[in-house]
């Protein structure tokens, strides 16, 4: 789909809303860089299984992408 000249109706800093706009049919989306994502945790934490399990779901869920 040619968007060379596309009118620009918003612009987003987060990805997050970027994709829920596109996907509320609110234009087409593109993003042309990667950017690295961090997830962070205190060290007493990464071993919890509830807060292992919910950093691997997060993971799962950018991995996807």
């Amino acid at each position: 789909m040619p968007v060379d000249e596309a009118r620009v109706a918003m612009e987003l800093n987060s990805a997050a809303m970027l994709q829920e706009a596109s996907r509320a049919g609110l234009g087409v989306a593109e993003r042309a860089e990667s950017y690295d994502v961090w997830l962070v945790m205190h060290a007493d934490l990464n071993r919890s299984a509830r807060v292992r399990a919910a950093a691997d779901a997060i993971i799962a869920s950018v991995a996807g992408q």
